[in-house]
């Protein structure tokens, strides 16, 4: 088959087309039959317009999901890194926040269940990202968050800044 559309000049396939239109539309005319021919080029006209539009709309509407997904990740994403949690745990949020309901409303991000808004610590204010994250999400899995640093101790392995004792040096301590 390709072989036998391979000499095909598409040019000449278009001047051939619009030719014989060309000649079609000149025996109606001459016919007398200038209005029918007016409400076909119409038609065609409007159909080739509601077909571009509803490939338009198609576009919009991806565009708009990656808008949305770009919205709601960039905002994950700030309030997880400022909440402390571990850089290799990101997509692990952010698949979290997509199966927990996080969506786009205008230029926030916003969690919404069974199609209500969810409200946060603030009266009459959605749920934010860093609250979501902080409160629901690292109580559940305090793994996705980095060791802590602070009191003394390491972050791996545990323990203050004493050390450690082996227990046959234990002999000599008092109870």
């Amino acid at each position: 088959i390709a072989k036998k559309w391979e000499s095909l000049d598409f040019d000449e396939v278009t001047t051939l087309i619009k030719t014989q239109q060309d000649a079609r539309d000149k025996k109606m005319i001459d016919a007398g039959k200038v209005d029918e021919l007016v409400t076909e080029r119409v038609e065609a006209i409007n159909a080739k317009f509601e077909e571009d539009l509803a490939a338009k709309d198609v576009t919009i509407g991806e565009l708009e999901g990656i808008v949305s997904v770009t919205v709601v990740d960039a905002a994950i994403t700030a309030a997880a890194v400022e909440s402390g949690v571990r850089k290799e745990s990101l997509p692990i949020v952010l698949s979290q926040a997509r199966s927990a309901g996080w969506g786009r409303d205008g230029e926030k991000a916003v969690l919404k269940v069974d199609g209500g808004v969810v409200y946060g610590k603030e009266p009459n204010q959605p749920k934010t990202p860093k609250e979501w994250i902080e409160d629901d999400l690292l109580k559940l899995h305090p793994y996705l968050a980095e060791p802590s640093t602070g009191a003394g101790t390491t972050g791996e392995g545990g323990g203050g800044g004493g050390g450690t004792t082996e227990f046959a040096d234990m002999s000599d301590i008092s109870i």
